[in-house]
């Protein structure tokens, strides 16, 4: 019996995913000022598709910590990471491309904008879901749909 725990132990550790003490690890070095440090453990992260390793890289680029800033990278990771499900990269998109960054090369976008939006009202996320209602009433992105307008305000929960 004592055999078959530890075989279990070696296979479960085998399969672990070790991502996430890289990540803390990351995490810590960020939160140290020790942008290098931070960097190195994030960057291979965020190239395997850990979205918040991807999301930190963003923010590393578009503030200049640890690389050169860079917003137009920046974003491309915030993207990276909104695909993968990152719900403040899904709202961060949606309020970049609403408002438009054009010092940044981000120019407005309303059809961008809903895009990103409907990703993190679809999450439940309720400020996207009234805020994608307004969208559709004011027919920014999109045509105007009332219908549809009042569905977002009204949903509970996707």
């Amino acid at each position: 019996m004592k055999k078959l725990c530890c075989l279990f132990a070696l296979v479960s550790l085998l399969f672990a995913p070790p991502a996430l003490a890289g990540f803390d690890e990351g995490v810590a070095a960020y939160k140290q000022r020790d942008y290098e440090s931070a960097l190195r453990e994030i960057l291979p992260l965020a190239e395997q598709g850990h979205a918040e390793a991807q999301h930190l890289l963003g923010k590393m680029y578009r503030i200049g910590k640890g690389v050169e800033k860079d917003y137009l990278t920046g974003v491309e990771w915030h993207r990276k990471a909104a695909k993968n499900g990152h719900l403040a990269d899904q709202i961060w998109l949606s309020s970049t491309y609403y408002h438009g960054n054009p010092l940044n090369g981000v120019p407005q976008d309303f059809a961008e904008s809903i895009k990103w939006l409907r990703m993190a009202a679809e999450q439940g996320d309720a400020e996207s879901q009234y805020n994608l209602g307004f969208m559709h009433g004011a027919g920014e992105g999109t045509q105007a749909d009332h219908d549809e307008a009042l569905r977002w305000y009204l949903v509970d929960g996707v």
